[in-house]
């Protein structure tokens, strides 16, 4: 399900978005509507959260959520990616699961 750094320069589209959430969300498939509400506002909640700067944005017209903080992108590639799943209460099986690259 992770998405290597040099992958998320280009951004995720919504439809692998949506392909990934389906495949393991327990009430799939889930509300298309409800996806592009969420992904609508990304920025805002950044905002909200005192996230700065911004990291995730939604370009409605191309349909994909892109990583619109670089440094983001730098700072993801130094890091232990077991260590964040750890941190974020995930499992680490999903490094090798379902990614958002096709």
């Amino acid at each position: 399900m992770l998405t290597k750094p040099d992958q998320l320069e280009n951004g995720l589209l919504y439809s692998d978005l949506r392909r990934v959430i389906d495949n393991h969300h327990p009430e799939a498939p889930i509300n298309p509507g409800n996806l592009t509400q969420a992904l609508k506002s990304t920025a805002s909640l950044q905002v909200k959260l005192n996230i700065t700067p911004i990291i995730l944005d939604y370009n409605q017209s191309r349909r994909r959520l892109d990583v619109v903080d670089r440094s983001f992108l730098v700072w993801l590639k130094h890091q232990d990616i077991g260590e964040l799943l750890s941190i974020a209460e995930l499992p680490e099986e999903l490094t090798g699961k379902d990614s958002l690259d096709g």
